[in-house]
């Protein structure tokens, strides 16, 4: 059955979509386009497929009042927006500046944490626990690296994204997740802050943290880039860490998508998206064009969950991998790497003078 004709905000009002939703349909052949004098106009071809609308006549009617996704989306945004206003009345009566103090030798030992997704549950024996446990087990895993820590001056974790599954990312994420993301962001905002005062206290080095949201802790497709559940476990580490004191262990927080850090003179470029790959066409003009805005040395993104290391004009790329390892995803798209994350050592005179990784046991294959 056809409907009246719509301009482009009236039709995406009408099925609650947006613009780039709106294309999928129009090339699936749900939704007619019909262009008259430079004018674009709608129109639903498969009345079927929106059971919110009413079609009387040709004549659309919506529902009164907003969908339960409106609904929900709303709630979100608000629980969201009440959350970090909380944090930033708090975090305003302190200096957000961070004083980072020099190396003590010309070694960094470097521990790249990205995509732990907290709060994410496979039918590959991934959840809520076992996230936890791999990050509780990191410090042994450290401690027991062919290193002479004596010779490190610094230990730099770079937490890059993801850190926390999130929710409403996607259809159907909430029979993928164990617990709410707010509760997410207390399991994580915990662990990762015992993971560097075990590494400081035990090794009595210096830590410091330096941090880049990722997507799964965006709070909506609408939202401020920053509104991201990834920064809000940021800030709560470094409220933490001024409660704390030490001045060998500072939280450098940083609330936007690319973050230069200084290391051993060096330039590291922290992004969690990245690059697929590093050998096409298309991705060596990209890494070409952030080397040249950026002036990065070397460069640590997550976001594909997959461990590489790629390099361009002489420069490294470290792509991490996941702690959740194998899931559905994976075996949809027939890729496999194992639960993984990332250590290296930066030096004055070398940027990557050592790279190794920390494996764990579970999520290697289907149970």
């Amino acid at each position: 059955m056809n409907s009246t004709w719509m301009n482009n905000k009236e039709i995406c009002d009408a099925l609650d979509i947006t613009p780039r939703s709106l294309r999928r349909r129009i090339n699936k052949g749900l939704v007619e386009r019909q262009v008259i004098n430079g004018s674009h106009s709608y129109r639903i071809l498969d009345k079927s497929l929106y059971p919110t609308l009413t079609i009387i006549d040709n004549q659309i009617t919506m529902p009164i009042g907003p969908s339960e996704k409106a609904k929900k989306t709303k709630a979100h945004i608000e629980q969201v927006r009440h959350y970090i206003e909380a944090l930033a009345s708090i975090s305003a009566k302190t200096s957000m500046r961070v004083n980072i103090p020099p190396p003590k030798s010309h070694t960094s030992l470097c521990i790249l944490l990205t995509d732990t997704h907290v709060g994410k549950k496979t039918d590959f024996g991934f959840n809520t626990k076992t996230a936890l446990k791999c990050i509780n087990s990191i410090p042994n895993k450290i401690f027991s690296l062919p290193i002479n820590f004596d010779h490190v001056g610094e230990i730099v974790l770079l937490l890059g994204g993801d850190m926390i599954e999130g929710e409403d990312i996607y259809g159907t994420q909430d029979h993928h997740i164990d617990s709410p993301v707010i509760k997410q962001v207390e399991n994580a905002t915990q662990a990762i802050w015992d993971l560097a005062v075990n590494l400081r206290e035990n090794l009595d080095i210096p830590v410091r943290i330096e941090t880049c949201p990722g997507n799964h802790g965006r709070m909506s497709k609408t939202a401020h880039e920053e509104s991201n559940w990834d920064n809000v476990i940021y800030q709560h580490l470094y409220l933490v860490s001024q409660e704390r004191c030490d001045e060998n262990l500072v939280v450098n927080p940083n609330f936007r998508v690319f973050n230069i850090i200084n290391i051993q003179g060096h330039n590291c470029l922290l992004h969690h998206y990245g690059t697929k790959h590093t050998g096409t066409a298309a991705t060596r003009i990209k890494l070409a064009g952030w080397m040249h805005v950026k002036k990065w040395d070397f460069m640590c993104h997550g976001h594909y969950h997959k461990s590489e290391i790629g390099s361009l004009y002489g420069k490294q790329i470290i792509k991490n991998g996941s702690l959740s390892g194998y899931d559905d995803l994976a075996e949809q798209m027939g890729e496999w790497d194992p639960p993984r994350q990332t250590w290296f050592l930066v030096t004055k005179n070398t940027p990557i003078k050592v790279i190794g990784f920390l494996d764990f046991d579970h999520g290697k294959t289907k149970e």
